[in-house]
């Protein structure tokens, strides 16, 4: 492969003058996984000129500044650094090429013949600096010595990417993606070719011709090194999959990837054709050692399979099940805090509920959906479903750390499916029936309904019953768009908590310093970390069913951490999803040491829960 993919496919003949050009902002993450964007002058100006700084005494690492650098657009700014590193390289090959590209994107033409040449004369052939000799012969207007030199650029190495792109396409009169039948054919006789047969594979599909295709796939793959080159096995399972060959696809390419080695890039065609093929077990494995990289820039593409991988499970446990086996539904109860429950730390926080106080106790689970669209039962984690039960747990803390009132949330739960949801809210005979049912049994029930049945608004009610006689106390009712559901939620908590307080009476109402709560903004992620950390729970404590997104609970956890880097309760609530993973996920777990111990370096959480976050830390990292 050429070192520079920008340079792929260009014909010098046509190259305009070396220019400044490159994106505008430069994406990069930090430590913590984050995204930054850096305006390209900023990046030019400092980071830079600090980046070249820091590498100058490592070679690899110069090189590699030297290779951003260029694919960026800053040649200019490399120049002194390119000399340097052509002086002290033990590659100098490597040095040679990236200073005569440097030269040419300068628009130095006699310099960068020079250095190719001298490095040809001292070193023997290789294929990329006689790439980068026949552009400049090319650009000089020698066009006869151009093609030579490209063509015993080829011979050295027949899949050279740039010199085979730039030899099979100005076979023709016009530049075109698809290289010219003649060329590869000529090319794919040279020893060890394979890029020229995976050209004439795509060719063959095109003609429907799918005998011919794999034969030049086999061939392809037994002429190229092992590990397989990645363009290799890229273009084969992109080729494949275009064209409906699932099947030959995973044979040819399952037993080949490596997720250290070909990333994402191949990862992500094989994911795909096992979800095609409904195979959720090989393409779980994938998903998680392609995640074990440790790549941010990976996370989006992989949480969106991780998705897709769950969705297809949990089909596939449905079409198992006998189409008139009855759904077996009971209530789980959660007390207080999700974040103090299975041995947490954070338990001993919390003061005893001062005696005879109420028992106040919040049921979720109901969604009014579409009049169109049936009642789900058991299903993915949906928006609405998610806050349905977000919303009663999230009650349940406010006011426990509010107030010191006990409380419980009680959320519908299908056997060996998951959390379900009511299509209907429960008439009030109904739901202080089902609390009476309850250990210990509640003073009040809160039914809570999620009304989704007009995309442009949500409508979230709330109805506080008497158990015992099913008096009604009071009503609660919002309606608010999406996009303010923090602001809505903050609102509805406060109007419930008013409905409340004659039940409440004279208790506590002092909230501890370290439970500071988080701003509206910040709300309606919390209450997606905390639904996340109740469907681990529930996995953990139940074992039924199946967990699903590990991955993005741990980092969304995580990242309202660092969003929130002062505050202690996102941070026990990723202690604790990290504490619930562990059980089940200690590979998933582990990839958070690192990130965890700078958090907690870094930004300290004083008073109370410092101790606590420093035992937890202990559990989940011995």
């Amino acid at each position: 492969m050429g070192i520079f993919d920008r340079l792929r496919s260009r014909r010098p003949e046509a190259q305009p003058p070396p220019t400044r050009s490159g994106p505008e902002v430069i994406r990069v993450f930090d430590s913590y996984g984050r995204e930054l964007q850096i305006p390209r002058e900023e990046w030019r100006t400092k980071v830079l000129p600090h980046n070249l700084a820091a590498a100058r005494a490592d070679p690899d690492q110069l090189a590699g500044v030297l290779i951003d650098g260029l694919q960026n657009g800053f040649a200019p700014e490399l120049v002194s650094d390119a000399e340097h590193l052509a002086r002290t390289d033990r590659n100098p090959v490597r040095a040679a090429i990236l200073l005569g590209v440097i030269y040419m994107e300068c628009g130095r033409l006699d310099d960068s013949e020079r250095v190719l040449r001298e490095v040809l004369a001292r070193h023997g052939d290789d294929a990329t600096v006689l790439f980068n000799l026949a552009k400049i012969q090319s650009l000089h207007g020698d066009r006869a010595g151009c093609d030579a030199t490209l063509w015993r650029a080829l011979e050295v190495d027949p899949n050279q990417e740039n010199a085979f792109a730039w030899y099979t396409a100005t076979r023709r009169d016009v530049q075109v993606a698809q290289p010219a039948v003649e060329p590869c054919q000529k090319v794919a006789s040279l020893p060890g070719s394979w890029r020229a047969q995976i050209w004439l594979a795509r060719e063959a599909l095109q003609r429907s011709d799918v005998p011919a295709a794999l034969k030049y796939y086999d061939e392809a793959l037994a002429n190229a090194p092992q590990p397989a080159p990645t363009d290799l096995l890229m273009q084969l399972s992109g080729d494949l999959g275009k064209a409906g060959r699932i099947a030959e696809l995973v044979e040819r390419l399952a037993p080949r990837v490596s997720p250290e080695r070909h990333g994402l890039a191949v990862g992500n065609n094989l994911l795909k054709a096992y979800v095609d093929l409904g195979r959720p077990a090989p393409a779980r494995g994938l998903l998680d050692a392609l995640f074990a990289q440790g790549r941010p820039d990976w996370r989006e593409t992989l949480d969106f399979w991780a998705v897709q991988i769950s969705r297809l499970e949990l089909e596939q446990r449905k079409t198992r099940a006998p189409a008139d086996a009855p759904l077996q539904t009971t209530m789980l109860a959660f007390d207080g805090p999700l974040w103090t429950r299975r041995g947490s730390p954070f338990a001993g926080l919390l003061l005893a509920p001062a005696p005879g106080s109420p028992h106040i106790a919040f049921l979720g689970g109901t969604v009014i959906f579409d009049p169109s669209r049936a009642a789900p039962g058991a299903q993915l984690s949906d928006p609405p479903g998610r806050f349905s039960r977000a919303l009663p747990l999230h009650l349940a803390e406010e006011l426990r750390l509010d107030r010191g009132t006990a409380t419980t949330s009680l959320l519908p739960w299908v056997k060996t499916q998951g959390f379900g949801v009511f299509g209907a809210p429960l008439d009030d005979a109904e739901a202080c029936q089902l609390a009476r049912r309850q250990d210990p049994v509640s003073t009040v029930l809160c039914s809570l309904v999620v009304d989704v049945s007009r995309p442009e608004a949500w409508r979230i009610s709330l109805r506080c019953l008497e158990v015992a006689g099913g008096k009604l106390l009071g009503t609660v009712t919002t309606e608010f768009r999406t996009q303010e559901l923090g602001p809505a939620t903050e609102r509805f908590v406060r109007q419930a908590t008013d409905v409340l307080r004659p039940v409440l009476g004279d208790v506590r109402t002092a909230r501890p310093d370290w439970a500071a709560g988080l701003a509206e903004a910040e709300l309606g992620d919390y209450l997606l970390r905390l639904e996340q950390q109740l469907a681990v729970l529930t996995h953990v404590e139940l074992s039924d069913g199946r967990l699903s997104g590990e991955h993005e609970i741990a980092e969304g956890a995580l990242q309202l951490c660092l969003r929130n880097p002062a505050r202690a309760i996102p941070r026990m609530l990723y202690a604790q999803t990290l504490r619930l993973l562990k059980a089940g996920r200690p590979d998933v777990v582990a990839q958070h040491r690192e990130r965890w111990e700078r958090l907690q370096g870094e930004h300290p959480i004083a008073g109370p829960p410092a101790p606590l976050l420093q035992q937890a830390s202990r559990e989940i990292f011995p």
